[in-house]
């Protein structure tokens, strides 16, 4: 049992070993990757925004991109990094790490990882929902800025209650709700047309259309989200 607990520590503390240092000085956004997902500019004003939100509500989200994960899967590598850095309050466990792989080997992902102090009001499913309404599809249109941005106006209202989950998820069950009513009155269009067509009349009315190695910013900033904040396993992951 004592040379399993040797090994265990000394696999744990390899692991922790290969995370990213915590940046000094102290940063939410950080890009460790090598092609640099976002301008300087985007960058910063994602930032600005993070600094702001901690020193108001004293919630710590950092953002951080990477091209390896060391071997680990990405939810425990963000929980392990979350726990290295100690985002968040060591009282209230409050952090939020926002981990994304765009680059690099393997698949393109991105996690969300909860502190626990914050699991009640961002749970597992929103998380989920987050990142496949706000994240990915963002991603899918090569715009970055804009899928970590969205995800962040939402995960910043929830944390500090102005949102609640439960509306979230239902908003996301009537947009669902909404598309199968709008393709069942499409395909109704386009029966009756069919059928109109075959006895030799037209359609009127007008015609339509289809809608169908650096940390990155600056070098400052007065981000004090790093207070000893612990992780429980809590959040969702997804990739695209």
């Amino acid at each position: 049992m004592k040379n399993l607990l040797i090994l265990f520590s000394f696999v744990v503390g390899t692991s922790l070993a290969q995370l990213p240092h915590r940046p000094n000085p102290p940063r939410a956004y950080n890009d460790f990757s090598a092609e640099q997902l976002l301008s300087p500019e985007a960058a910063e004003n994602i930032e600005k925004t993070l600094v702001e939100f901690e020193k108001s509500t004293s919630n710590a989200i950092v953002v951080v991109i990477v091209d390896d994960l060391q071997g680990m899967a990405i939810e425990d590598y963000a929980d392990n990094l979350g726990e290295k850095w100690g985002v968040g309050d060591e009282k209230k466990d409050n952090g939020i790490v926002f981990l994304i792989k765009p680059f690099g080997e393997g698949k393109r992902e991105a996690t969300l990882r909860i502190g626990r102090g914050l699991e009640a009001v961002i749970p597992d499913v929103t998380c989920r929902d987050i990142i496949d309404y706000e994240f990915i599809p963002n991603m899918k249109e090569n715009n970055p800025e804009e899928a970590i941005q969205a995800s962040l106006k939402v995960l910043k209202a929830l944390s500090i209650k102005e949102y609640n989950h439960k509306d979230y998820e239902k908003e996301h069950e009537l947009g669902w709700m909404g598309l199968l009513i709008i393709v069942g009155v499409i395909m109704f269009i386009i029966f009756v047309a069919v059928r109109s067509g075959r006895r030799g009349t037209t359609l009127g009315g007008r015609g339509g259309y289809w809608g169908g190695g650096s940390s990155g910013g600056s070098s400052s900033s007065d981000f004090g989200g790093f207070g000893g904040g612990s992780f429980g396993g809590g959040g969702a992951s997804g990739s695209w």
